[in-house]
């Protein structure tokens, strides 16, 4: 099975992406609008060049402990008023560099070791030109995986 095959509703293709230069701030209010956990860093042209996840802002904030939850996390997102700044300010100062992706035709079985071994919650999908065409979550996969095992559904 890929992709392109059966109901198209393994993928999310509704994308809500960010670039290296947005800010902090912005990219939370993404996740928490959007209710999603992850968001790809594209180029200009849609080319993948990271991704910024909840896990990613949790550590950026030091969050190890829950004390100070509110005031370390409204601290990583404001941004500093100075020209310079030792804290992170935007999507690129915080984000994953080494994405794992996968491309339109590759079969959705071979996405299983990525997700179960190692702790990837969210794959980008690029087409043949190596632009993104959408991202698949664990759940997406979980779904689609059940729809192959019982195509009356």
């Amino acid at each position: 099975m890929n992709f392109n095959t059966g109901t198209g509703r393994t993928l999310t293709r509704k994308l809500i992406t960010v670039t290296l230069q947005t800010p902090l701030r912005d990219a939370w209010a993404l996740l928490r609008t959007h209710r999603i956990r992850a968001l790809p860093v594209v180029d200009s042209d849609m080319r993948v060049v990271g991704i910024i996840t909840l896990a990613d802002f949790l550590r950026a904030a030091d969050l190890d402990v829950y004390e100070g939850f509110d005031g370390k996390l409204k601290k990583l997102i404001n941004a500093t008023r100075r020209i310079y700044s030792k804290k992170p300010e935007v999507v690129e100062h915080v984000m994953m560099r080494n994405v794992q992706v996968a491309g339109m035709q590759q079969h959705l079985v071979d996405l299983v070791p990525l997700f179960g071994t190692t702790g990837h919650h969210h794959i980008p999908i690029l087409d043949e030109e190596k632009k993104l065409v959408g991202i698949i979550t664990q759940s997406n996969l979980v779904a689609a995986l059940g729809r192959a095992a019982d195509p009356t559904t």
